[in-house]
């Protein structure tokens, strides 16, 4: 989704006059990179203040005042009333069903033959942050089977899909990752090394308790 986010903020920043007073492209490619910035911060602390803004991405108030209102002119973005914070709009949630659309489209052919062939429920997810987003599911037929849910997040360590990822990281990432969601890192990094040395992820009581 960013992708067309930053489509659509370049040529915006191409019509303003503060971009025009530095160099043409790298100009535009920074100023673009801030408003992303700006945006993402937006969508997760929302809302927010121009002046918090500022505070924690480090820019000068007339930058982010800039950035907010190209955003807000393209729709991505609105301020609230009267307390004049800021707070993402739903276009970002239509481009993103969009792509979800898409992906599902493709994933779910291959998903059902996965079933037809174990007989276990089947899921296609995508890395957000520090979680897992569920695109598609295709449950069991069983009588005893794992229900996925479509748009659930999950943190990556409580599904097979997150730990694949993991084994996938640096130490340090995973070390930081094990920080931020307060487990056991050390634990963490022997299990990304058995998933390395096994070629796959195993998922003991994740997801849910009892469930493997």
């Amino acid at each position: 989704p960013f992708a067309t986010v930053f489509r659509e903020l370049e040529e915006l920043f191409r019509q303003m006059e503060f971009v025009r007073r530095i160099d043409e492209r790298g100009g535009i490619v920074r100023s673009v990179r801030i408003a992303l910035s700006i945006f993402e911060w937006v969508a997760r602390a929302q809302p927010v203040a121009l002046t918090d803004i500022a505070v924690e991405l480090h820019l000068p108030v007339t930058t982010v005042h800039r950035s907010l209102t190209a955003l807000a002119g393209a729709g991505w973005i609105r301020q609230v009333q009267p307390s004049k914070r800021w707070v993402v709009t739903d276009r970002i949630e239509h481009v993103v069903g969009r792509r979800f659309a898409m992906m599902a489209d493709r994933a779910r052919p291959a998903l059902n033959d996965l079933r037809t062939n174990t007989g276990e429920s089947s899921m296609y997810a995508v890395v957000d942050g520090d979680h897992m987003v569920v695109v598609v599911a295709v449950d069991s037929t069983q009588a005893l089977r794992v229900v996925g849910n479509e748009g659930s997040r999950h943190p990556l360590h409580r599904l097979s899909t997150g730990k694949a990822v993991l084994a996938s990281w640096t130490v340090d990432d995973v070390r930081g990752y094990a920080q931020r969601v307060g487990i056991d890192g050390v634990a963490l990094l022997d299990e990304c090394e058995a998933t390395r040395a096994a070629g796959y992820a195993v998922n003991l009581g994740g997801w849910e308790v009892g469930v493997g």
